[in-house]
């Protein structure tokens, strides 16, 4: 699907955040806090996350900002960097950008000719080198049609974070989100969706070359925007998901 259709239909389909649903930052490994978020998405209500990370001396970074600019992010540290990690999770990434001028907006490759109005933000291409990288080292996906995304290596925790590539939506209590899920091609575990496999999966070589760099990350975790947290056997469940993309 060439791109630009892409984005006319997710126009119709865009997620609309449930404004009751807003827990404070949760620490899931040090340096790291998640805040959970729900969004309603074709009649499902899909968990939706986003990931804090700390840079070293009290800098912060935010990556797939939720609806609500919270506070309660900013007694974590100083939000050094804001960032809109693949093709879909910018909506919000302006507005924390207009009440942390001072942090740098940062985007995946070809995000911001994409969508007309985004503001000026750092291309996260392969070859960028923002001063953050050590801290959280990065690989791309794509672009493939205009669409990327970027996984990023928390180094400090030994935390893997994801977006879109993959979800792990588990133990979930409406039986009509479940049946959605599935419609939808989202899987019942971790591993990536169909709309991942069609859009950010697609080119075998360069994917292979990306993923098996992931490999060579020593994670013990994995976040990802649409679901729980892989606590256990993070390295192997990885593996076994992307398994035919990496041989």
């Amino acid at each position: 699907m060439p791109a630009g259709l892409l984005d006319r239909l997710l126009r119709f389909v865009v997620p609309k955040p449930d404004p009751s649903f807003l827990p404070p930052p949760r620490a899931i490994a040090p340096g790291v806090w998640v805040l959970d978020r729900r969004v309603f998405l074709a009649g499902a209500r899909l968990p939706s996350c986003s990931t804090v990370v700390d840079l070293g001396d009290g800098r912060l970074a935010i990556l797939s900002p939720p609806a609500d600019v919270t506070p309660d992010v900013e007694g974590l540290g100083t939000i050094a960097a804001i960032v809109a990690p693949n093709s879909f999770h910018y909506l919000h990434a302006p507005a924390w950008h207009r009440r942390h001028p001072a942090a740098a907006l940062y985007a995946a490759p070809e995000l911001s000719r994409r969508v007309p109005g985004f503001p000026l933000a750092a291309e996260l291409g392969a070859d960028a080198t923002p001063l953050w990288r050590e801290a959280l080292p990065f690989v791309v996906l794509g672009p493939d049609r205009g669409i990327a995304e970027v996984l990023f290596f928390h180094r400090a925790s030994r935390t893997l974070l994801l977006t879109d590539v993959a979800s792990n939506l588990v133990a979930v209590d409406r039986a009509t989100d479940r049946l959605a899920f599935r419609i939808s091609g989202m899987p019942r575990g971790f591993g990536p969706t169909r709309n991942s496999r069609r859009l950010l999966l697609r080119d075998r070589p360069r994917v292979r070359e990306t993923l098996r760099a992931v490999m060579r990350w020593p994670f013990e975790r994995i976040v990802v925007a649409h679901g729980a947290v892989v606590e256990h056997r993070a390295a192997d469940v990885f593996v076994a998901a992307f398994a035919k993309y990496v041989t």
